[in-house]
């Protein structure tokens, strides 16, 4: 009886402890969908924040969104405006442990503003015009030919943008490329990292 009794005991304590450990890795999230048109152009302004742009596989512009605490909840806010071919997304959150995945169509233009945090951008096909003050900006693109010009700045940092042959660090630092393609890459930051790199093959 005795041994029975140390067994329970060892087993509810384990149970509390995955317990435990499983609410304090919980994460709060939600879904907002819109439907949207293929080769139009999406403005998204977003508050702090880690966030990845993914091309959709239709026409609708989905926001996900996470937060580590559950007070923080409250704090999300999003909204999707669209009128005709042209879309505006915006969202704002708390300052800490705020994730989002966006899709947009796959064929979309893009701008984007961010005030700081993390941004990547996935493999769109279509114009972009980033700026952010402070942060991490992580381009895909899957041909240089798709381009007629790349410019980017920033006051303090590096960029690496590897298929277009260019590469600067430190202050007040540019890029320019020219090209033939249909769409154009701009990007400003103040301060932070920017990397441009060709987005993986997919598998048939």
């Amino acid at each position: 009886m005795k041994q029975m009794t140390c067994r329970a005991l060892i087993a509810a304590a384990l149970f509390g402890l995955v317990a435990s450990q499983a609410q304090a890795e919980l994460s709060y999230s939600d879904t907002l969908e819109t439907l949207f048109v293929d080769g139009g152009q999406v403005h998204l302004d977003l508050s702090a924040g880690e966030h990845d742009i993914k091309p959709s596989a239709d026409n609708q512009i989905r926001i996900h969104w996470r937060v580590k605490d559950i007070d923080d909840k409250r704090k999300v806010k999003t909204s999707t405006k669209v009128d005709g071919k042209s879309a505006k997304v915006k969202i704002n959150g708390p300052t800490d442990d705020f994730r989002t995945v966006i899709e947009v169509p796959a064929n979309s233009d893009l701008v984007i503003r961010l005030s700081a945090g993390e941004l990547f951008v996935g493999n769109i096909r279509g114009s972009k015009d980033i700026k952010l003050r402070a942060g991490e900006l992580n381009i895909e693109v899957a041909d240089v030919q798709d381009y007629a010009e790349v410019k980017g700045s920033l006051w303090a940092g590096d960029i690496d943008a590897g298929p277009f042959g260019s590469e600067a660090s430190g202050l007040f630092r540019s890029i320019e490329w020219q090209g033939e393609g249909a769409h154009d890459l701009r990007f400003k930051l103040y301060a932070g990292d920017v990397q441009i790199h060709r987005a993986a093959l997919q598998d048939d």
